[in-house]
This record gives structure tokens, sequence and C-alpha cells, in this order.
């Protein structure tokens, strides 16, 4: 498998966890050589454990009592050897937990994959929601 593949099948992983929120599914995929952030829509979530526990589980699991996120138009480039930025469009498809009514969001998300000794994984995310 290719460095570019390995990274899209993370990506799969990556939609596969946002909508289970399971440990199983949402952790491995994040290095351990660093401090991983997520930055969501100005709220910024440091280290692993907050990722998962404030942000997946706190924010996400939270609100929705589904959700579906769709990438799209995505890309990657490799500006080292051990360093890649995904850069994709999304929408979501989601339940609101409140009221079980329709609620969905679009915008743009950059992601920063390292090689790491496990293969390719994720240490940064960003997205941000389209004000159109």
């Amino acid at each position: 498998m290719s460095d570019q593949q390995e990274i899209l099948e993370l990506l799969n992983q990556y939609i596969r966890a946002i909508h289970t929120q399971a440990p199983e599914d949402f952790l491995p995929i994040w290095a351990d050589s660093c401090t991983p952030c997520l930055i969501s829509i100005g709220k910024r979530f440091d280290g692993l454990e907050s990722i998962y526990q404030d942000f997946c589980l706190g924010s996400i699991r939270e609100k929705y009592s589904s959700i579906e996120l769709v990438a799209e138009s995505t890309t990657v480039q490799f500006v080292s050897a051990d360093t890649a930025i995904l850069v994709f469009r999304y929408h979501t498809n989601c339940t609101l937990r409140s009221d079980s009514s329709y609620y969905s969001i679009a915008g743009i998300e950059t992601q920063v994959y390292l090689r790491t000794q496990n293969g390719w994984r994720l240490a940064h995310v960003q997205y941000g929601k389209d004000n159109g």
C-alpha cells in the first residue's frame, strides 16, 4: 500500500470513528509521538484524552444521536518524507439528540499526518464551517 493510500485509509477510519465514537475506532489513528491537537470551529482540544473525551464524546455524542461525516474533494500533499497534509471539503448528516431533527454542517477540514513507527498517524485536525 502506498503512503497516500495508507493516509486515505486513515481518513476512512476517522470518518468511521466520528460515526461510532468507539474508542477502538478513534484512538488507534492518532500519533503517540506528539501531543495531537484538534481545532473545531473556534474550540481547541489538546492531547488525545481531550480530543476523545471532550470533542468526540462531549461535543459530538452529547449533541447528535447519529452523525455521518462525508469527505469530498480530498487531496494529500507530502511536505516531507514523514509529514503529509490532507485537505477536504466535508458535510455532515446528523440527527439532533434534543428533538431528533435533521441537522447538517459543511466546510473544509485540514488534517496533518506524521509517519511513526506504527505507520502514518493523525497529529492535527482543524475544521471550519462554510458561512453560506
